[in-house]
């Protein structure tokens, strides 16, 4: 009888320790609802933009009302803040003058988004 009750509490204890052994473990973790953009910080819209015209997926025409020399000067400036290889695969500049000011600003925001500064 006493042989019985050792070997039902070593028992026990064994199994006791088996269940933690293997650390917490969370079947299905929390997700972030995608659809509530202020929580992200990220307008989806004007990211979309300035990805399809960083990408030249955009159809682009001269715009007769724009500033070619700020849009230039304001496009090496974003060149410039891209990482070495982004800056090896993109040409900034070469929409001078093709981009209407929300389109300008949606790549500039495009830009930060993906390339944060450090």
């Amino acid at each position: 009888m006493k042989t019985k009750q050792w070997f039902l509490i070593i028992l026990g204890v064994c199994f006791t320790i088996s269940i933690y052994a293997s650390g917490s473990y969370t079947p299905r973790p929390p997700r972030v609802r995608p659809t509530d953009t202020a929580q992200h910080g990220i307008d989806n819209e004007k990211y979309a933009l300035g990805k399809k015209i960083y990408s030249g997926k955009a159809k682009l025409t001269a715009q007769p009302t724009a500033d070619r020399a700020a849009q230039e000067r304001r496009l090496r400036e974003l060149q410039a803040r891209l990482p070495a290889k982004a800056q090896a695969e993109a040409n900034l500049p070469q929409y001078a003058g093709r981009l209407t000011a929300g389109e300008l600003d949606a790549l500039e925001y495009y830009v930060a988004a993906r390339f944060p500064a450090k």
